[in-house]
């Protein structure tokens, strides 16, 4: 080859272990050849890194799950219905059984106060201990005094749920009094989305 006559031409390649290899390049422009293909490289890499953070970032973004619910409990205790109409307000308990979720409880709190209501509870997973909490304010329903209805926001949680959130409904039928006390029984039923 003689000076100015141009060189030969030839690939380069970047084989799996990361090296490049060339074959019939001559030195100067096979160098910079070399050259500039590390550099593709290094950009093409670094371009994939900042895509698969990207892609890492949308991936981990969309891990919550999202699902609608129905608690329907059927065998609830409030503890002191006259309780409920003091600003004390009254224990609330109760348990489900969720399919493929098992024995959940529910503990919390009612207030009544006129025509409306509100108060919070507590759904925990028997078997995991895991718990959703909810807040809920709703009103009497108009001509029965015993049928109780409005909204409730998911605010927390904890394990498996404790970046839930959500909403739904509720309706609360207040039943007949327990024997001669002032617990009476409750069928609740909430509906809804939660995300977690």
């Amino acid at each position: 080859m003689r000076r100015g006559e141009p060189g030969l031409v030839g690939t380069a390649r970047l084989n799996l272990a990361g090296q490049i290899t060339a074959s019939n390049i001559d030195v100067v422009k096979g160098l910079t050849m070399i050259r500039m293909t590390r550099k593709n490289v290094g950009v093409v890499l670094a371009i994939a890194a900042v895509a698969a953070i990207g892609i890492g970032a949308a991936v981990k973004a969309s891990d919550e799950t999202q699902s609608s619910f129905t608690f329907n409990i059927t065998n609830g205790k409030i503890a002191d219905i006259n309780s409920a109409h003091s600003p004390g307000g009254s224990a609330i308990t109760g348990s489900q059984n969720v399919p493929n979720v098992g024995t959940c409880t529910l503990t919390g709190k009612l207030f009544i106060t006129g025509g409306t209501n509100h108060g919070n509870m507590t759904i925990t997973v028997k078997k995991t201990g895991a718990q959703i909490h909810f807040t809920f304010t709703g009103k009497t329903e108009t001509g029965d005094e015993n049928e109780l209805e409005g909204n409730v926001t998911i605010t927390g949680g904890t394990k498996t749920y404790s970046t839930a959130f959500g909403g739904g409904t509720y309706e609360l039928f207040i039943g007949p009094a327990i024997g001669d006390t002032d617990s009476h029984k409750f069928t609740l039923v909430t509906q809804g989305s939660i995300t977690f």
